[in-house]
Order: C-alpha cells, then structure tokens, then sequence
C-alpha cells in the first residue's frame, strides 16, 4: 500500500542506486516505521525505467558515476534529517568522500580479480 501511495523517485537516474534508501527515508519522515520482514519481495524501480535496463548492463564507470551522483542527491534531500535523527554524525562532504573511498576499494578489488583471472590464463 505505501508503495502504491508514495511511488519511488524517478531523479535517480541511470544505476537507480539509492532510490530505495529514500523510499524509506520519506516514510520515516512520515513518521511510518519499516521493519525488517525475511519472507517479504523486494521493491524496486523496474528495469524499463531505469536507462540501460540497470546497472548490470552498464559499464563499471557509469555505475560509479551514477551511484556517486545518486548518493550526493539522496545526501542533498535528507541530510538534515539524517543528522536530527542521529543516524549521520559527519558532514555532507566527509560523507561524499567516504562513499568515493568506497567505490575505490571496490573497484580496486574488482580489477585485482579480474587482473588474477587473466594471468591465470597463460600459466
């Protein structure tokens, strides 16, 4: 029902990181509790809506950008009640260089596996 009440954001664009973490955010600001449910389905912006069909289909560095672009709207829009509510204690800014940080070491790790797997070939 709430899904059907307050649909997903379309601004997030490309990868659609983040638009759920606002769903819940903008229900929280409601005052509307979310609970973990294990039985439950997922919600998530259709493939169709999203460009590309998703990240699965994108190239790793439009993942990156998307997802960086996507976390600093999100950190835009909700910041402040993020920082009342207690669940961020840093700046915007220290945030943002947290989730690139992030993204480094996963990408990092990412082409060590992929670099491993290719030398694996000639041995």
């Amino acid at each position: 029902e709430l899904a059907k009440e307050e649909k997903f954001d379309k601004s997030y664009i490309g990868n659609a990181a983040r638009e759920d973490i606002d769903f819940h955010i903008r229900q929280a600001k409601k005052g509307r509790k979310m609970v973990y449910v294990p039985d439950a389905y997922e919600i998530d912006i259709p493939q169709n809506m999203v460009k590309g069909g998703g990240c699965h289909s994108m190239k790793l560095w439009k993942i990156i950008l998307y997802t960086i672009n996507n976390h600093k709207l999100l950190l835009n829009r909700h910041y402040d009640y993020l920082r009342q509510e207690g669940y961020i204690s840093i700046s915007k800014n220290m945030a943002m260089q947290l989730l690139i940080r992030d993204i480094a070491k996963d990408v990092a790790t990412l082409w060590k596996f992929r670099f491993m797997n290719f030398i694996r070939l000639f041995k």
